[in-house]
């Protein structure tokens, strides 16, 4: 397994020994002589594996502990983020201007180990966030023989979340948001905000090779845009319609409207559904039909409405009625 090692040198290994010695540097220890790297003999073979264990095993084993002081080792070691993906994520529940600045690494696991998140520190400086991206952990200690019994098969990703708050940014005059990432290297994102929501887009600086890049995921929009929501948002959802219906949003309004729903966009100026989907809608719930259910974050039933399709028969286009369930739900991290 890969593992990661460093001496006070600052020599490091990643997995497979990557060295950045010259042979004087090699002499210094005391354990090379130029014989041993010209010829090749078992014997310097054995002389350059016996140097190798004694420059980078034994100083970073007995210096390299975690904050519980457990030693790392090949099967338990550090490892820094290379390329990231960052998204605005709401907090359910939270209170309003409340969420998290996520940041993801693309390197992935799944199976047995154990991978912590990743290690980070905040700070405001001026108009800048400026975010220091550390480095995490896996544990391949004390794996069992058949992990495909015992063990989750989907992917973890190590991950920071760092709390943010729209008032707080605002009275500050945040305008960007600095990524001090291992190299060191620094990657900025412009920071927009409007009384109603909260965008990243990257700075004109930004590297043509960035290491830190937005969140591409299907079911949304723009992963680094967060709308700010009234109390007692909703979601209505169709489900199981498709390109063919053209009237679902004028009956999911009609039932809204009944139960007291006001659209969203009629609240908050210029407002886009975030969502790809297209059957699903916005609306404030005023007389709390769906928020007062304990349920409303997984989703309840609130009524159904009749949609039209045309389906094409033998005999051509054929216009079909039928009935399809609305469901609603509080806005989830991403929506």
């Amino acid at each position: 397994m890969p593992g990661i090692i460093e001496d006070d040198r600052g020599l490091t290994v990643y997995g497979m020994v990557r060295l950045r010695l010259d042979w004087r540097e090699m002499q210094s220890f005391g354990v090379l002589s130029m014989r041993d790297l010209k010829m090749g003999y078992r014997a310097g073979t054995a002389a350059i594996c016996a140097a190798l264990m004694t420059v980078f095993s034994l100083p970073a084993m007995a210096q390299m502990t975690d904050p519980d002081g457990t030693p790392y080792s090949t099967k338990y070691y550090r490892k820094k983020p290379d390329t990231m993906n960052i998204s605005l994520a709401r907090v359910p529940g939270g209170a309003w201007g409340d969420f998290v600045l996520r940041v993801v690494s693309d390197y992935g696991m799944s199976g047995c180990p154990k991978i912590s998140n990743i290690g980070y520190s905040s700070e405001l400086q001026g108009g800048t966030v400026a975010v220091v991206i550390g480095d995490y952990s896996l544990d391949m200690r004390d794996l069992p023989s058949a992990p495909q019994y015992q063990c989750a098969s989907r992917q973890f990703y190590p991950t920071a979340e760092i709390p943010l708050n729209a008032t707080a940014l605002a009275s500050n005059n945040i305008n960007q948001v600095r990524f001090e990432i291992p190299g060191p290297r620094f990657e900025v994102y412009d920071l927009k905000q409007g009384d109603d929501y909260v965008q990243l887009t990257p700075g004109p600086l930004l590297s043509p090779r960035p290491k830190i890049h937005p969140l591409q995921n299907e079911y949304v929009k723009n992963s680094l845009k967060l709308w700010l929501y009234p109390e007692k948002t909703v979601i209505l959802k169709v489900g199981g319609v498709d390109d063919t219906v053209t009237d679902v949003k004028k009956a999911v309004q009609e039932l809204a409207e009944s139960k007291g729903m006001t659209p969203l966009e009629s609240v908050i100026k210029d407002f886009k559904s975030p969502l790809a989907d297209p059957n699903s809608f916005y609306y404030v719930d005023n007389r709390s039909a769906v928020t007062g259910d304990a349920k409303a974050m997984d989703g309840v039933q609130v009524g159904t409405v009749s949609v039209s399709s045309v389906v094409q028969t033998i005999d051509g286009g054929q216009t079909v009625n039928r009935t399809v369930a609305v469901f609603a739900h509080t806005p989830g991290a991403y929506e």
